[in-house]
């Protein structure tokens, strides 16, 4: 029987390298050739004691320099917002993370999920807060809860927390939303109350069953709390709890909401407050502007003074920071953050990508050099969607009020207006530009416009919104994705040929041969949010080749190989699989955005795959074409199946039998010896089973699954997921079924 298995082992082996080097012809890195983008800012602090400046990107935490604002240290996976101690030995990030600012080596993490923060005065205490009705302390000697503050009369979200500068009082603003149809059905209703520190009583709510209560702070001195209600900034003496003074913070009452922060520049009773787009500076002492800040191209979120009250960084909703030179009201020039990535596109000779993201420019990256320049800017709106000609020279930008033709070989660019364009994509031959277009008064379409002459050649009319479209092989057939359904349209006779079933709109592509659909077919689980479902349709057919259940969230962005063998799809949690064509099974899976994966791009050479994430990240990965090693490279002796020479790199292959019941072997083989674990999920990816394997030998190896859970309870019939995980830090997934 032994026998049997290590043959039937040795034949996995065999059939598995010969379907990397035949088969799938290509293999993806473990890692990516270039990285652009140093990812999306979320929020910006200055250390009480000047040093440094925290700033919370979408891929982590960056301590930089407070004065030349070089990076000095990276937290990875720590995000907003960023607090320091006074003495700025202590950092907290994300929702409770707490970091020694000696070496930036994380201590603890709070056991119950914050989201607002402040040390008391002498660092005895961190205060923090959530969605609850009650606000927590915490003994940062021991990071223990030593004290809950109580009094909201319902469970709500916190907006803003400050505590007076002799460290004696809190305050903090709770809201709630209403729900619509009762007394102020659709605003957000709450309260802002007061507490003694130390013994945890509420001495007073300032004020109750208002509209929008939000951010609140403490003059340096204490003697006046500012309060932002309604659009409203009000102030009050803290020795007699009397409004004294307060102005319009927002511009009335359409910017209701915009005050996201605002605080006192240290040593004075200047308040700084957000005013939509620009940030002014306000004397409390005589309720006077002193000062406004402006270049903003959003709200404003976030704000931070430099402890000598000389600089101030705020970070917009638009993702974008800034630094000021608070006496002049001058901005200081930094390098800028990324945004995140809308679309990209390759040159035609693969040795540039074209790419636009939440920004109103197009930028261009020389593969070749490493550099980038900005070819298009917009003053009407961010750029949503960007694609390049077959014949590569005509790129099209799509933002929602203007069609952008753009000439890269002339620099000539040509306007489509009279509509609200939703997205635009060139036909394979290059010679079609398909526009998916809202006219401000009519119907849904999709336009057709001819590269050659530079004219609209046809107009099929759409019955809804539609997402994405696609030209097949010399432009017979047009597939549209809508909400519900996939549409195919016969472009000579502008007539709807078929509907293929949809239930998720959203995401579509055809493939390069146009035999091929392949569409985010995700649906909503009792419970448990979006599944990850992916269908894929044979054309001929006209019906589903494969489901691929992803099992990971909502696809964001499919793409196929040249040759069509492989399909790559993105995700909402960051996560891009690589599915083989010929049988629907997961190839790899990877991990490196920190987001939403929003795009993917094959060169058209093959050579590169091009992702862009919401945590604007581009990633560039090199791609093994010519199916030299494959995705492993193993060398066979003459003696079939008999002597195997040295794996060169560590794979994980499929079970058999697959299905199976009631047990299953699982293949897999080391690049070098290792400790070896393998882990199997159910279709939601909880955790069903770990097998550990040890420590073993390079080579070909297996392990057993009898089909019991980690309780010994037989496993329900379904789809599972197995992964390896090795000590070197390999890790893959694939996908097998159980039928009892």
């Amino acid at each position: 029987m032994r026998d049997s298995k290590a043959h039937m082992l040795g034949l996995t082996c065999l059939l598995f390298m010969t379907m990397s080097a035949v088969v799938y012809g290509f293999d993806i890195p473990e890692e990516p050739l270039i990285r652009i983008g140093n990812g999306v800012v979320q929020d910006a602090r200055f250390s009480p004691d000047g040093r440094y400046l925290a700033v919370a990107t979408s891929l982590g935490v960056e301590i930089r320099d407070a004065d030349t604002r070089e990076q000095l240290e990276f937290l990875p996976g720590a995000s907003k917002p960023v607090v320091f101690n006074h003495q700025t030995t202590l950092l907290v990030t994300g929702t409770g993370a707490i970091w020694d600012t000696a070496d930036f080596t994380k201590i603890t993490e709070l056991p119950e999920e914050q989201s607002v923060f402040a040390f008391t005065p002498d660092d005895r205490l961190l205060i923090a807060g959530y969605w609850e009705t009650s606000v927590t302390a915490w003994d940062t000697g021991n990071w223990q809860k030593v004290r809950t503050y109580s009094g909201t009369r319902f469970r709500a979200f916190i907006h803003g927390l400050s505590i007076s500068p002799d460290g004696k009082l809190l305050c903090a603003s709770f809201s709630i939303p209403i729900v619509p149809g009762q007394p102020f059905g659709g605003w957000n209703m709450g309260n802002i109350i007061i507490w003694e520190i130390e013994s945890g009583k509420r001495i007073r709510i300032l004020v109750d069953d208002v509209i929008y209560p939000d951010t609140v702070a403490f003059s340096p001195d204490g003697a006046i709390l500012a309060t932002r209600i309604h659009g409203d900034i009000m102030l009050w003496d803290t020795q007699t709890w009397r409004k004294v003074g307060g102005f319009g913070s927002a511009g009335g009452a359409a910017c209701y909401g915009c005050v996201y922060s605002m605080e006192f520049q240290p040593g004075t009773r200047f308040l700084a407050v957000p005013y939509g787009y620009s940030m002014k500076l306000w004397d409390t002492d005589v309720v006077a502007e002193v000062r406004e800040l402006s270049g903003h191209a959003a709200i404003i979120g976030s704000i931070s003074f430099h402890p000598d009250g000389k600089l101030l960084a705020t970070v917009s909703l638009d993702r974008d920071m800034k630094l000021w030179d608070v006496a002049s009201g001058q901005e200081i020039e930094m390098t800028p953050y990324s945004l995140p990535v809308a679309a990209l596109t390759f040159s035609q000779d693969s040795k540039a990508l074209f790419f636009c993201g939440e920004t109103r420019r197009v930028e261009k990256y020389n593969i070749i050099t490493g550099e980038t320049e900005s070819i298009m800017s917009s003053k009407s709106g961010s750029y949503e969607s960007i694609d390049l000609g077959a014949n590569g020279s005509l790129l099209a930008v799509t933002s929602r009020s203007l069609m952008t033709i753009y000439d890269t070989d002339t620099g000539e660019v040509e306007l489509l207006r009279g509509g609200r364009y939703e997205n635009a994509t060139f036909s394979h031959d290059g010679n079609t530009l398909v526009i998916l277009t809202r006219p401000d008064f009519g119907m849904y379409a999709a336009m057709l416009w001819d590269t050659r002459i530079r004219k609209f050649k046809a107009e099929i009319p759409l019955t809804d919104s539609s997402f994405k479209a696609d030209l097949g092989d010399e432009d017979k057939m047009l597939a549209v994705i809508t909400r519900g359904e996939i549409q195919m349209w016969d472009v000579a006779t502008r007539r709807k040929e078929s509907i293929l079933p949809n239930k998720s709109g959203g995401n579509m592509i055809l493939s390069n041969t146009g035999k091929l659909l392949a569409a985010d077919g995700s649906f909503a689980e009792p419970d448990r949010g979006s599944r990850g479902v992916v269908k894929v349709w044979d054309l001929d057919k006209g019906e589903i080749l494969y489901i691929l259940d992803e099992a990971q969230g909502s696809s964001t962005a499919l793409a196929f190989s040249p040759d069509d063998k492989i399909l790559v799809t993105g995700g909402t949690k960051g996560e891009m699989a690589l599915w083989d064509m010929e049988d629907g099974e997961m190839l790899k899976l990877y991990h490196e955005h920190a987001s939403k994966v929003r795009c993917l791009e094959f060169s058209p050479d093959g050579r590169y795959l091009a992702s862009g994430g919401s945590d604007g990240l581009i990633l560039i990965w090199e791609v093994n074409v010519d199916g030299a090693g494959g995705i492993v490279d193993m060398k066979l002796e003459d003696t079939a199946l008999a002597t195997w020479g040295a794996v060169k790199r560590t794979a994980l292959l499929q079970n058999y039998p697959n299905p199976f019941n009631p047990d299953t072997w699982i293949p897999y083989q080391l690049a070098e010896d290792g400790k070896v674990i393998i882990i199997i999920y159910d279709s939601i990816g909880q955790i069903v089973r770990k097998l550990d394997s040890g420590n073993r030998k390079a080579g070909c190896c297996e392990i057993h699954w009898d089909g019991r859970d980690g309780e010994g309870q037989p496993a329900a019939n379904g789809i599972y997921f197995y992964a390896l995980r090795v000590d070197d830090g390999f890790s893959n997934t694939k996908k097998m079924v159980l039928l009892r």
